[in-house]
This record gives C-alpha cells, structure tokens and sequence, in this order.
C-alpha cells in the first residue's frame, strides 16, 4: 500500500485493497513458447481469515507483453486472472500508485523493467509495513518570489510512493513514532489547524507557522530518528534526496539554521492559524474556490451577491458561481468597493472555536503555555507570548522567572521556535542560586546541578565550623574521627576512628576495629576502636602484667588478682579504670582489701 498524494481542490484519493481471492485462475500448465517469463505474486484474500497468504505463479510470453513489470500485471489481470488487484493511475512514474516490492526492492511497477532472465521467476509483494489509508486534500495557489519557488525544487517532485519509508529500518521498527523519509521531505503538518489549507512545507515562504510545526516534532523520534543511513536517498525512483532534507529539519531543530524570512507578503497569503483571512479577488470570485474564513459577512448588493447572509457553526465557505455558503456565527461588513471584496480580521481562534479579541489571552490544550491575539499590520497573530506555571495557577511571560519548591524556572523559547518551561536554578531560604553554585545548609554544603535538562539540588561536602570539608577530608570533634562521605544517593558525617592518646601525650586516629596496646617497662593495656551509634569509642580489653619482659598475667577490666611469683612471694594486680580507659596497679597482698575496693575477684595464677 502507498501514501495518498495531492489532489485537486476536495478531491478524495482512496486507496485500493492490496491483495485478492487466492484464485482458480493461476498457471498450472507451463507455456510453451520461446520466451516464458514466470511471475510470483503475493496473494491474500482477507475475506478468507482462515486463508494463509501465497505466492501464486503465472506465466506470461514476453514476445506479446510490454517491457515493464505494470504491463505483465495488466496482461495477468486482463488475459488470466482477473481477480488480481493492484493500484494504478499514470503509467509514467509520476503519480507513484503502483509502487510494490519487485524482486525485493520497493520500486514502480510502471518504470520497473522485466528481467528477461526466464530461468528465474520474478516475485512480487505489497510493500511492506503499510496500510491502507484515505486522505482528502485540497489546494490553493499562493503567490511568492522566484528564489522562494527554487528553494522547493528537490522536495516537491516527490510523488508519495513510499519506497523510501519501508526501505528505512528506523521506520520498520518506529513507524507508530517516526514519521518517515516520505512524510518528513514533504514536511506536511496538520496539527495547527483543520482544513484544506493546513498542509505546506516548513520551508516554504508562505507558511507562517514554521515555529509551532517544529515544536510539534521537537522530540527524539520525530525527525531524531533518522540515523542518515541513506536507504531512503538510494532507494527514490524520482532521484530525490530524503535525507538531504531530513538533515535541514534538525538542523532547524537544533538551531543551527533558521527559516529565511519572505521576501514579501501578498494580499492573496492564507493564514492558517487564525479564524480571519484578508483577500483581493478582481472581478469576483472563482467557482468552487475555497476560502477560510473567521467570520460572518454581510454582502453589498451586487453582482448578484446575496444581503445579509446568516450562518452556522464552522469556520469555511465556499463560493459557488454567485451564491455564498456561509459558516460562522458572528456578522461583519465587507463592502464591495467596484470589483473587489476586501476581508478584514477581527479576531484569533482558540480551543473550542473561542473567539479572543486582540489582547486577549487562552491557555493551549495542554495547559503547557498560553497564547495572545496580536495585531500585526492588517493581520493578527495567535502568538505564544508564556508559559504556565506546574500547578497550573499562573503564568509567567517569555523570558520571566518564577519559584516553586526548591527550585527556579524561565520561560524560554528555544531556537527552533519552541516554547517550554525550563529549570534554571534552585531555591534555599528565598534566595535563588543559578546551576554550578554552592550554598551551606546546616551541616553541609549543597550545589545547583542539571541533569537531564532539569535542576537538582545535589551535596557536594559538609561544613563543621564554619569550614567546608569535600569528599575524604576528616576532622577530630569529642575523640572521634569524622570523615565526610558524599555518595550519590548518600551524604554525611561519617564516624571513621578513635583519638588516643599515647604515654608521651602523643594523639593518635585509630580506625574503627583497630586494636593497639599502652604499655611500659612492666604492664600492658590492650585496647580497641568500636563504633557506639553516631560515634567512636575506645574500649579497653584488659591489662597485661610483664615479669622478666614476658606477657605473664592477663586481666579484664574492673578485676584483680593475687599472684604468687616464682620466687614465692605473692603479689597483687589490679587492672583499674583511667582517664586513658584503664590501668595496671600491683600492690602488697595484704593490702587487697584496701586496693581492691569495688573491684572483682579474678582465680589466683601462678605458683
């Protein structure tokens, strides 16, 4: 199936089904003659669910059939098959109905010459991922310069045949989202407004809404899409180049170019984006011209024109010879001074068919940014003027900034034309940071970030008074060692190590778990680092009491012994509580009761 091409005024070009009736009139004896050609083509009969689609064969003597493929299927529907459908019109590859899949390339059935190799068959299909479409369209002439015209030479000679977009693999598998070499060289666009006149190129010199239609494909698989792989430019049975102008429209998406303004402007030009045209007709109107309109008239009597014509609820009339078809509510003069008819514009159109007199204002359908009726010269404008805020309950002019949260948004319009809310900062105690600077907040330091497009606050170190400290660096507060720890998803004051104090009254960090010793000429004390909630404490593990440079006797803490020494004198020892976590003492056995107080009793060692 193909794409719907450009017609004549309101004329309807549908599409005929793509395949038929598997049929009882297929070869099923081979010809004989000098030169058989054998034909394989791709048959479905979709009345007939249960029917799987074939290849059905048909033989055709190229002595007595045309040189190009459409001949063979005009003979094969003619001659022996004729429920064989397909699509047709001009046999000149200009119209591109009867563009198909010929031996695996997408072409036209109509300039596609036979292979005259008749010991292969030749096989034929639909082309691929397409369905069958109905479009009315319409046409009017509007006037431009001769360098304007020349800018459209390359782009409008494309006859809509589809052979570029199912050649493209990004179309195979986005056709739901991308739009296609085919759609996206001709740069249709019918998203501002409905009727006959909404369909023209980006580039053209008479379409005032480049802007808004560049903002409709502002995203990643309208035109982003295309990887320039260039089966659409290899593929053109008209030798275009689709890729060619795929580049120019992102190139006007990025910014990179901008639209030439037009030369000039001529009283015939059709604006699209509102209700109201201005238009000089000499010598009255045209039969079957269509012409949109915003408002009502009322005709001078003359030249056969109707007074004081009512009318309905829509926005077109069409002139018929010397009667009006009017379709609007409201009533507006038109003089008709000698032979022309002059319209005048009184009002922009929004949602709903509102009308808004110039200075008014109306939110777009998506509540995103608002619009504003411009006068410019004799026409008016619906012209993008702002943006809405998230909460949908205000409105910030181009270029204004406004706060909500913790953050700071502008309204911007973008090269492209694009108009969107865009975050720009962010926000702490009332006061606005722009993206890359740093602010304290309690205990640490935070900094405006943007990712994605979108501002974030983000923390990028801690402060302990009054000085920043970065990912890594430490600081001693309480006997505790804290580093500070920046993550990603993460932040804070880290509790790392203990401060001790050796005999010397030297400060040392002990990291947590770390275990070390206090000892002199005849004791030990063991002690370690442990994490207790939100800091580090040292934590004694006992006393060690060294005879004749051994480790001889070990005591928890808060404990005592007696312990007979080798040479039979006993002795006392005491592993008691210090300022620096605890203490070996040894004393007179006789006097434990005295230097021992409130200690426990630990079993006598030794001899």
């Amino acid at each position: 199936m193909m794409l719907a091409r450009p017609s004549a005024l309101l004329r309807i070009q549908e599409a005929a089904a793509a395949g038929a009736a598997v049929s009882r009139f297929s070869s099923t004896d081979k010809k004989v003659g000098k030169r058989i050609k054998t034909f394989e083509i791709y048959r479905y009969n979709p009345e007939e669910p249960n029917a799987k689609p074939k290849l059905q064969k048909y033989d055709i003597d190229l002595d007595n059939c045309g040189k190009m493929v459409l001949d063979a299927l005009i003979k094969i529907k003619n001659e022996v098959d004729p429920t064989l459908t397909f699509r047709r019109s001009c046999r000149e590859g200009i119209c591109g109905s009867c563009a198909m899949n010929v031996a695996g390339s997408n072409n036209l059935a109509c300039i596609c010459n036979i292979d005259e190799d008749t010991s292969k068959s030749t096989k034929i299909y639909p082309l691929p991922h397409m369905f069958v479409v109905k479009i009315k369209l319409g046409e009017k002439q509007m006037h431009q310069s001769i360098k304007e015209r020349e800018a459209l030479d390359g782009l409008y000679e494309c006859i809509l045949c589809a052979c570029c977009s199912t050649s493209c693999p990004s179309y195979w598998w986005n056709a739901d989202k991308y739009l296609g070499p085919a759609v996206l060289m001709q740069s249709y666009s019918n998203v501002i407004n409905d009727g006959p006149f909404t369909c023209r190129w980006i580039i053209d010199s008479r379409d005032d809404f480049a802007p808004e239609r560049l903002h409709r494909m502002h995203d990643a698989y309208s035109a982003f899409k295309c990887h320039t792989i260039l089966n659409c430019t290899k593929t053109c049975p008209k030798h275009l180049n689709p890729a060619k102008a795929i580049g120019e429209i992102k190139s006007l998406l990025t910014g990179m170019k901008t639209k030439p303004a037009p030369e000039k402007s001529l009283h015939n030009q059709i604006d699209v984006g509102h209700l109201v045209m201005e238009d000089q007709l000499d010598g009255g109107m045209k039969e079957n011209e269509l012409i949109e309109v915003d408002i009502g008239t009322n005709v001078e009597e003359e030249n056969s024109f109707p007074r004081d014509v009512s009318m309905t609820d829509s926005r077109d009339y069409l002139l018929e010879t010397t009667s009006f078809k009017m379709i609007t509510k409201s009533l507006v003069n038109l003089p008709l001074k000698g032979s022309f008819l002059k319209f005048k514009q009184t009002a922009c159109v929004g949602p709903s068919g509102r009308r808004f007199g110039v200075g008014e204002t109306w939110n777009d359908d998506t509540n995103t940014y608002y619009y504003e009726c411009k006068a410019d010269g004799s026409y008016l404008r619906a012209s993008i003027e702002g943006c809405i805020h998230h909460d949908k309950r205000g409105k910030v002019k181009i270029g204004e900034r406004y706060d909500q949260g913790e953050y700071t948004y502008e309204c911007q319009r973008k090269s492209s034309g694009a108009v969107q809310m865009c975050s720009v900062g962010c926000l702490h105690q009332g006061q606005r940071f722009a993206i890359g600077e740093q602010w304290p907040d309690g205990d640490f330091v935070f900094y405006c970030d943007q990712k994605g497009g979108r501002c974030q606050k983000k923390c990028v170190g801690c402060q302990y008074r009054n000085k920043r400290l970065y990912d890594g660096d430490r600081y001693q507060k309480d006997k505790t060692v804290y580093q500070c720890h920046v993550r990603r998803d993460t932040y804070g004051h880290k509790p790392v190590a203990c401060v001790s104090v050796d005999n010397d009254g030297t400060k040392v960090e002990r990291v947590i778990g770390c275990r070390w010793y206090v000892q002199d000429s005849v004791s030990k004390v063991e002690q370690s680092c442990h994490l207790d909630g939100e800091q580090a404490k040292i934590i004694t593990e006992g006393c060690i009491y060294r005879y004749n440079g051994f480790d001889t006797i070990w005591l928890t803490p808060n404990t005592y012994t007696i312990w007979n020494k080798p040479d039979g004198k006993p002795i006392g020892l005491a592993c008691k509580p210090a300022s620096n976590g605890a203490i070996l003492v040894t004393f007179e056995a006789d006097q434990a009761s005295f230097q021992a107080s409130g200690l426990k009793y630990d079993s006598p060692r030794g001899k």
